[in-house]
């Protein structure tokens, strides 16, 4: 531990900014099932979902930062199969994602123009999948004057005294803990003036 402390190059220092700010907007969210059968036989489209929460941006070096969020996230999927078979779902999520940006100058068309920045990042994004609910409509419940049933999705083995109730769906080995990439881009809007 000592060596790999001693073995590290000195980084100028730049005044510390952090910028923070809430931040909120919509989103779509595209799954896939690694069971071919399941491919073959049903068709999955995604759902709109939206995400808010807490946003806060480090500069490292001059051009460089480090931006991470807190956000509460939904996400879900339509699937739709043979029989009137339609399953639609909302999936809940506490997301944080960190993201290496590297920002850049530009202008707006002669020196005089007003100029800009902008900036370019990729990096990892965390999720914990809280849970989800869901609504099914399939032939054999409407010819009994059923439009649809909803469920609420439950994590682990389902309870002996929860047998054949149908307002839950219980995941067993969820992989609640999910790990993705974010790859993005956009523009810095700063007021008027300085």
């Amino acid at each position: 531990t000592f060596f790999a402390g001693m073995s590290l190059p000195a980084i100028p220092a730049f005044p510390q900014v952090v910028n923070a700010g809430l931040k909120g907007g919509f989103n779509w969210s595209w799954t896939r099932s690694d069971e071919a059968g399941f491919r073959r036989e049903y068709s999955t489209r995604p759902v709109p979902g939206f995400n808010a929460g807490a946003v806060f941006s480090f500069q490292l070096k001059k051009r460089y930062f480090l931006h991470t969020e807190l956000l509460y996230a939904t996400k879900g999927r339509i699937v739709e199969g043979d029989l009137g078979l339609r399953d639609e779902v909302t999936y809940n999520y506490i997301e944080i994602p960190l993201i290496y940006q590297i920002h850049f100058k530009g202008s707006l068309g002669s020196k005089n123009m007003r100029q800009f920045k902008w900036y370019a990042g990729i990096g990892p994004n965390f999720s914990y999948w809280l849970g989800g609910k869901g609504t099914v409509t399939h032939f054999e419940i409407t010819d009994h004057d059923v439009p649809e049933i909803p469920y609420t999705l439950r994590f682990g083995e389902r309870p002996a005294e929860h047998t054949g109730e149908s307002e839950f769906v219980y995941i067993r080995d969820a992989r609640r803990i999910q790990v993705g990439v974010n790859i993005g881009g956009g523009v810095v809007v700063e007021p008027m003036g300085n």
